[in-house]
């Protein structure tokens, strides 16, 4: 019996998640102009990652609700450069929403196997 469908998972599979966050928070600490209060984006980025990390356990947990780790990540991210600012938080917050899905850095050879899958008449499905 020959395949017809064939479903992915957007996030680690075809688009790669873990760089195109890194993107979207590059692009924000720079809107924000964070390099006033951060020595560089590495350093944040090093520190967000950590802290995303224990916030994503509690979530898993269910210690936490997605609202409280969608804020409370970015919260402690800058108390540990001793920035206590909700206000700043929320941005951070409202706008990796809103910039992270339209990062578009894919796997190496995405576009070729979906292509060649296509060519062999795969319905393909996003999941």
């Amino acid at each position: 019996m020959k395949t017809k469908h064939v479903f992915f998972d957007l996030d680690r599979t075809l688009w790669d998640f873990e760089r195109n966050s890194e993107s979207a928070l590059q692009i924000i600490f720079d809107e924000l102009k964070l390099n006033n209060h951060l020595d560089s984006f590495e350093t944040f980025h090093s520190t967000y990652k950590e802290v995303n990390s224990a916030w994503w356990n509690k979530y898993r947990y269910g210690k936490v609700s997605k609202d409280d780790l969608r804020i409370g990540r970015f919260v402690d991210a800058l108390a540990r450069f001793d920035i206590n600012s909700s206000e700043m938080a929320n941005k951070l917050s409202d706008r990796y929403v809103d910039v992270s899905p339209h990062q578009t850095i894919l796997f190496p050879h995405t576009i070729d196997t979906l292509k060649e899958l296509k060519s062999n008449n795969h319905a393909l499905h996003i999941i």
